[in-house]
């Protein structure tokens, strides 16, 4: 197991270089996310999961609906979000990701399942399923795991409610604005989305990102190597949320004390970006269903 002070101490560059090469190697996803090499977030603890999926729940200031039917963009290492709107009142739940990432092991949600049945909620049919897939059966989930692909096998107008926890800035930046253009198709009327967007590096809690060039970063070789994000900015992101037919409301900003990243060592195409773009380093938007132009 790899230390979070020992991942720390590792600069950038050298992330970069050990993530291009372990990815390379000829283990699955579940090794290195065991030694905490590889994360795609830690849904897997229990407080963390309610954490989010209170947060995102209550990001529109009204009670979901009893029944509801909602989408999680990108649940990375666990499908613990199936448990909590299941125990929410969700009728039905998508967990739609880029790939079978979540942990088969029920550990994580029979603990997740006790906590919530601490609170009241009946989970024995989810502490009884003898399987994953059991599980998800239990909890009225579907998890799909081809992305763009999977959101349009999803009939309109269907979703109540779509969440996302730092996921948005690691979609391709080619399949962002048709990514955005589903979720919107797949809203109900009354229907919201609460995203939470990290708009950091993923490498050192800064912008060396933004160092490189399109056809460096964009290129399949680095994209697939664990440390993507789509280095779409903050003003440029609300622009594409708008174009994808939303109505779009940022509900919360966390800003950078100073620019992280010299700007001399940007790639030139970033180098221009204003500073009030560039200190933003994460944001909280709720989306609504508005016009569509796409």
């Amino acid at each position: 197991m790899v230390s979070e002070r020992v991942k720390q101490s590792i600069p950038w560059y050298g992330k970069i270089a050990a993530k291009v090469v372990l990815s390379r190697l000829p283990f699955g996803y579940g090794l290195w996310q065991r030694l905490n090499l590889f994360r795609l977030g830690y849904m897997d603890d229990p407080d963390r999961a309610l954490e989010v999926f209170d947060f995102h729940s209550n990001a529109a200031g009204a009670p979901l609906a009893p029944g509801f039917t909602m989408l999680e963009l990108g649940p990375g290492d666990a499908a613990t979000t199936a448990l909590t709107a299941f125990a929410a009142g969700a009728g039905k739940t998508y967990l739609v990701d880029e790939g079978d990432f979540a942990q088969k092991d029920l550990e994580p949600y029979h603990n997740l399942a006790r906590a919530l049945a601490d609170q009241g909620h009946d989970m024995s049919a989810v502490l009884a399923a003898p399987t994953f897939d059991d599980m998800l059966h239990a909890c009225n989930a579907v998890y799909l795991t081809q992305g763009l692909v999977s959101l349009r096998t999803i009939p309109p107008e269907t979703i109540n409610f779509q969440m996302s926890q730092a996921v948005l800035e690691h979609v391709r930046r080619a399949d962002f604005l048709p990514v955005m253009s589903q979720l919107r198709r797949l809203m109900a009327p009354s229907a919201f989305a609460s995203h939470r967007i990290d708009l950091q590096d993923h490498l050192s809690n800064a912008l060396h990102s933004l160092r490189f060039s399109d056809r460096v970063w964009e290129s399949d070789f680095m994209a697939k190597s664990g440390f993507y994000t789509n280095r779409i900015r903050f003003f440029e992101m609300v622009d594409l949320f708008d174009e994808a037919g939303f109505a779009t409301q940022v509900t919360g900003v966390r800003r950078f004390e100073e620019v992280p990243t010299p700007r001399e060592k940007f790639a030139p195409q970033f180098r221009d970006v204003p500073e009030d773009d560039l200190l933003v380093c994460d944001f909280d938007v709720v989306l609504r269903p508005g016009a569509q132009d796409v």
